[in-house]
């Protein structure tokens, strides 16, 4: 199962356009939500390893596999 992270303002249009893409396309997936207060510590881990990009997704193993909204690698996970 993937992860999505995404923020909890309806004003990231990418992370509703992942979400939405995701759900379509059929791919197992989790969503968490960067900045809702239960996270601080991963949020913390991820700012500092560089990512900044929402929203952004990781695999099984924690490798993230997607930064912002790139719907090539939604696809790639549907097939």
């Amino acid at each position: 199962m993937y992860t999505l992270w995404t923020k909890e303002s309806e004003y990231c249009p990418k992370c509703q356009i992942a979400k939405m893409a995701l759900q379509q396309k059929g791919v197992p997936h989790q969503i968490k939500v960067i900045d809702d207060g239960t996270h601080d510590e991963e949020r913390e881990a991820y700012k500092n390893a560089g990512v900044m990009s929402m929203p952004f997704m990781e695999d099984e193993t924690g490798a993230i596999i997607m930064r912002g909204f790139d719907p090539e690698v939604i696809n790639n996970l549907a097939k």
